[in-house]
């Protein structure tokens, strides 16, 4: 999580255009683990535990962009767009 929220903060913050390639990089290949976390919940946790363990997942999922939306309220208003 705390790679995504580095990743996702150079891409929105970071005027360089080759940063944001790199930031848009590891925002995409950590979306991997999300995948590979959903094929192990299913293929190991009992079947009454499933929804429970992939809401669980969900909400950490949100949570990193819930982190990044209020640093971006409370530490910057700044934003940095691609021309």
């Amino acid at each position: 999580m705390p790679l995504y929220i580095i990743a996702s903060t150079v891409v929105a913050h970071v005027p360089d255009i080759n940063m944001k390639a790199v930031g848009y990089f590891f925002t995409g290949f950590l979306h991997i683990k999300i995948t590979n976390t959903y094929t192990y919940i299913f293929e190991i946790v009992p079947e009454a535990y499933k929804t429970q363990c992939s809401s669980f997942i969900n909400i950490l999922d949100s949570m990193t962009l819930a982190v990044l939306g209020l640093s971006f309220i409370f530490l910057t208003r700044d934003a940095v767009y691609v021309q």
